[in-house]
């Protein structure tokens, strides 16, 4: 039970906190391209899917008007 008895000060904690902080913004800078492409693409499926969603409902409410010659 030696291995129990070290005292942890304030220090300890701050120092170990910090070296998770750096490990954390290397693997936020390294992601950070990665995202923003995804970002793009769900934005324009987005904007895709509400254009096609906005054809359909246009052509079921226009009326469709059929002229014959006589």
């Amino acid at each position: 039970m030696d291995h129990f008895e070290k005292k942890i000060s304030p220090s300890d904690i701050e120092a170990k906190l910090r070296e998770l902080q750096g490990g954390l913004d290397r693997a936020k800078e390294t992601a950070r391209p990665a995202l923003n492409s995804i970002g793009a693409i769900a934005a324009t499926a987005v904007v895709v899917m509400v254009f096609l969603v906005g054809v359909k409902f246009g052509r079921r409410k226009n009326a469709t008007v059929e002229v014959r010659r006589i």
